[in-house]
């Protein structure tokens, strides 16, 4: 018999001098529902001398015929099937353990974004209600705590009873640029008139929630008896309108 045009497939698959014996044997399982039934055309014919031959391309002006060869599959050792099955678990395993490893990064990453976008979110609404107060024609003071309270009108409750820095005319110019630039860094909605309509009634509603607790506690810390349609009324009014302490 002639010899082949081709080289065998099993001899030009193994001859990989780069894969490891462990790498090669995880190789040839992964290519196994690929190889196995897959098949190569070669082409027979005779020679001159009447010699059978096979080859990938028959030479020109000889009856060649195709005929249909199927690779055989390599054969493992139980040693080897076991070490490749092994591998195969090890690499699942590092696998799983990796992704794993990225959905709790990724989980601690938005969770972090979430408190930052929360942090920058209180800030711009906090100089909002900041900007509003010194905007007003009442005078500001500065609490304990560094934040913005308006002087209530004699006669109306406080529910503050710290330290009061009140504001000159300018440290009031200098705290209104000093919000408007919070603003302007920290408030996805930009500020107008709208926006500091909303914010105005929200702060009308604070301090009449604070003027309604100041009245009931002063009640109480002085011994005095409230009208029981007196108490009734703040009491309702705190639980309805203010929600919660």
């Amino acid at each position: 018999m002639g010899a082949a045009h081709s080289k065998p497939f099993k001899q030009s698959f193994l001859r990989q001098p780069t894969l490891k014996p462990v790498a090669l044997i995880v190789a040839l399982c992964l290519a196994l529902p690929f190889i196995d039934g897959a098949e190569a055309e070669t082409w027979r014919w005779r020679d001159a001398e009447g010699n059978l031959n096979f080859g990938d391309t028959p030479p020109e002006g000889v009856a060649a015929e195709t005929v249909r060869v199927t690779p055989t599959r390599p054969k493992l050792s139980p040693q080897e099937a076991d070490a490749a099955v092994r591998h195969l678990r090890e690499e699942a395993q590092v696998q799983s353990r990796e992704a794993e490893a990225g959905r709790r990064a990724a989980a601690q990453r938005a969770a972090a974004d979430s408190e930052a976008a929360q942090r920058t979110s209180d800030r711009c609404e906090e100089a909002k209600r900041a900007l509003t107060m010194l905007r007003m024609e009442r005078p500001v003071y500065e609490d304990d705590q560094g934040g913005y309270r308006i002087k209530r009108p004699p006669g109306q409750g406080d529910s503050y009873t710290g330290g009061r820095h009140y504001l000159d005319d300018a440290s009031r110019a200098a705290a209104i640029e000093a919000q408007e630039a919070i603003i302007a860094e920290t408030c996805k909605v930009p500020w107008s008139g709208a926006e500091e309509l909303r914010v105005a009634d929200a702060l009308r509603e604070r301090e009449a929630c604070e003027n309604a607790a100041a009245e009931l506690a002063e009640g109480d810390a002085e011994g005095l008896r409230l009208a029981p349609e007196d108490r009734a009324r703040l009491e309702r009014f705190l639980r309805e309108e203010c929600g919660p302490p």
